[in-house]
């Protein structure tokens, strides 16, 4: 993967803290290797979704307007019942899988933040931890006396 965390390491007290350029891309790189099963899975499904609703919807219309026309309009509410049913369900379905995959990837985030906090940071007076929902890593110094300098890196 691509970084360009030059700029980020530049601009952050780490290196006073005796953490390299180098300590601080490797962090960054194991963290995207731990997140690289949950990049994008919300987004396409929430796409997919939205596609197969469109698609679902469109279908409905057109069967129902023909066996409404052909047979009775009875069938088309029935049908349309029965899409709207089927689509609720799915999208129960999928807000609960995604947010079941969101806390996997923040329980992920923090694990790593937390073994990379024992083998490396910590010693550094660094505190690794996972930003809001798993989407950043923020180092936070631990003070020498009362400066206290946050960096927030989005993973």
């Amino acid at each position: 993967p691509k970084f360009c965390l030059t700029g980020a390491y530049e601009s952050s007290d780490l290196e006073d803290h005796q953490v390299t350029s180098e300590q601080f891309t490797q962090t960054m790189i194991g963290a995207s290797e731990i997140l690289r099963p949950f990049r994008g899975v919300v987004t396409r499904s929430d796409i997919w979704f939205l596609l197969s609703t469109f698609i679902g919807i469109v279908f409905t219309i057109g069967v129902g307007m023909a066996l409404g026309a052909l047979v009775s309009y009875v069938i088309t509410i029935v049908l349309g019942s029965v899409f709207f049913v089927s689509m609720l369900s799915v999208f129960i379905w999928l807000r609960k899988r995604n947010a079941r995959l969101l806390a996997y990837a923040h329980l992920a985030l923090s694990l790593y933040a937390r073994c990379e906090n024992n083998r490396l940071y910590l010693r550094r007076k660094v505190l690794l931890r996972p930003g809001y929902m798993g989407k950043w890593l923020e180092f936070s110094m631990i003070p020498h006396s009362n400066i206290n300098s946050t960096i927030e890196i989005c993973a």
